[in-house]
């Protein structure tokens, strides 16, 4: 059997976290870890409590091609930073990937976008649901069991094992079609090449 594993208390990932802080501290104040950490400490200097460096005019240094990544780099891989706070490092890493960078959430929006369209008249929570099942759900061409799964869920087969569906004009009357008035007329139309279908 596998051995179980020891979850930290929230105590002792805190003590970690400030011993963490104290040691980043110290090895941006020595070398080789002040002039590699240099451009990445500069984009954000407060959270080491280090004042942003300034030039001789008292402007504020703008350092390029910055990469935050350089810090955690050397969190990971020197013994110096991590040693004896692998519970810090394990919470650490399952926060940071827990958490989708830029270009994922970028990739997200766009298709949140195309279901939030006022023209369909959907809820908040409607588009969030549609977007979530675009994002996650199988490709449309493999999604046959999952929809035949959430059709069975929402509606009741008849006898003959389909779903019939209706809908009611102005006056509630009923309007029934096979499928859906749409499907149904695109049902009965026909391929200009017939040997195109490939039925046997």
């Amino acid at each position: 059997m596998a051995a179980a594993i020891q979850v930290a208390s929230l105590e002792t990932l805190q003590g970690q976290h400030v011993v963490m802080r104290e040691r980043l501290q110290k090895f941006s104040q020595e070398e080789p870890y002040q002039g590699r950490w240099k451009a990445a400490l500069a984009m954000d200097m407060t959270q080491f409590g280090i004042q942003t460096q300034k030039d001789a005019d008292g402007h504020e240094v703008k350092f390029k091609d910055c990469s935050e990544t350089v810090i955690m780099r050397d969190v990971f891989t020197v013994p110096g930073l991590y040693e004896g706070l692998h519970d810090w490092l394990y919470a650490f890493t399952h926060a940071a990937l827990k958490f989708q960078n830029e270009a994922v959430i970028e990739g997200q929006g766009s298709k949140i976008d195309r279901h939030a369209d006022k023209a369909r008249g959907l809820t908040q929570e409607k588009y969030v649901m549609e977007s979530f099942v675009d994002y996650n759900g199988p490709v449309s061409h493999e999604a046959d069991e999952f929809i035949i799964k959430a059709l069975d869920k929402r509606f009741e087969r008849s006898r003959d094992g389909a779903w019939h569906f209706t809908s009611t004009d102005e006056r509630g009357r009923a309007k029934p079609w096979g499928v859906s008035q749409v499907v149904d007329r695109h049902m009965k139309k026909r391929s200009r090449l017939p040997f195109m279908e490939c039925k046997d």
